[in-house]
């Protein structure tokens, strides 16, 4: 079964530890899991779950002097998400994306079904009597929307020296392009009394992804991808419900790269394919990392390469 705390990415399925896992961020190429509302970072790619296993819960730190250090391998729980850092290739350079909140999307919750390597996430709209406009409706009523926060302060070094960047004073997005020359990308994220670190390999040696589904664009059915198994590295995709629906409700996958696949069945991607279709959008391929914050929520990190899959309807 998945549990709601911190999982490696070799074991798929355990728990112990707290607020990291292994289902699939939303990462940059991967889709989104956000939610409309609130003015945070994911809502509900990606990336991005499930639940986890031992892990990144031993890091000291995070607030005054000693910095919490990324685990290597592991991302976070959607629903215990408070940032995230993503450097994503598109085939030309490499794009930064990263956004820190104050606490986690209140519309996104645990998972509702499972498979080793994928987790399904569903929103349920609720009813309030109406709430202000710094709050969002949940099933518990009226409560604060995340804030990102307007102080984040990032250094990047990827090879070429230190790359300094800041939230925007309007949005707190913090965003760029990182010139990637090393075999390896270290951040220094830092927030008020926040401090992580984390550093990451470069994965050069991305696969061709194809993406198998037993129905049609309406009705896919049974997913299964697949692709030649990696050396090293993580392969993730986050499958968002048609944008005509809006709101959190999507698969989040993970799996190591030499695993080659990942599957989910038709009850988790059905339900995504209102309106107009499945809007599978891209795979993710190369290193992830995530830190438990000791005042709770997880920042999650991924150096990646978007990949385009070839998708096969086999009921078309």
């Amino acid at each position: 079964m998945w549990c709601r705390r911190l999982l490696l990415v070799g074991v798929l399925v355990g728990c112990s530890g707290k607020g990291t896992t292994d289902s699939a961020p939303s990462s940059g190429g991967a889709g989104s899991d956000g939610a409309d509302g609130g003015d945070g970072a994911d809502g509900g790619a990606g990336a991005d779950g499930a639940d986890g296993g031992d892990g990144a819960d031993g890091s000291d730190g995070g607030g005054g002097d000693e910095p919490v250090d990324a685990v290597l391998g592991q991302v976070c729980a959607p629903e215990e998400r408070v940032g995230r850092v993503s450097l994503v290739s598109w085939g030309s350079g490499h794009s930064l994306d990263a956004t820190v909140t104050d606490i986690p999307h209140p519309w996104i919750s645990a998972p509702v079904a499972t498979t080793e390597t994928c987790a399904f996430h569903q929103w349920e709209p609720a009813e309030c009597g109406g709430c202000a406009t710094d709050e969002l409706c949940t099933a518990s009523g009226c409560v604060p929307a995340p804030v990102a926060d307007r102080s984040t302060s990032l250094v990047v070094n990827a090879g070429g020296g230190d790359q300094s960047f800041a939230a925007d004073a309007a949005t707190g997005q913090l965003y760029g392009t990182v010139d990637v020359t090393g075999s390896t990308v270290s951040f220094a994220l830092d927030w008020d009394d926040h401090r992580v670190r984390a550093e990451l390999p470069v994965v050069l040696d991305v696969p061709a992804v194809q993406v198998t589904l037993t129905g049609d664009s309406m009705a896919p059915g049974d997913l299964a991808a697949s692709w030649t198994p990696m050396a090293e590295g993580t392969v993730t995709t986050t499958i968002p419900i048609n944008h005509h629906a809006g709101g959190p409700t999507f698969v989040a996958c993970m799996a190591p790269g030499s695993a080659g696949a990942f599957t989910a069945t038709a009850a988790m991607v059905d339900p995504l394919a209102v309106v107009t279709g499945l809007e599978f959008q891209t795979v993710s391929a190369g290193s992830v990392a995530a830190a438990v914050l000791p005042s709770g929520g997880c920042v999650e990190f991924e150096v990646v390469t978007a990949i385009f899959p070839d998708m096969v309807f086999e009921g078309e």
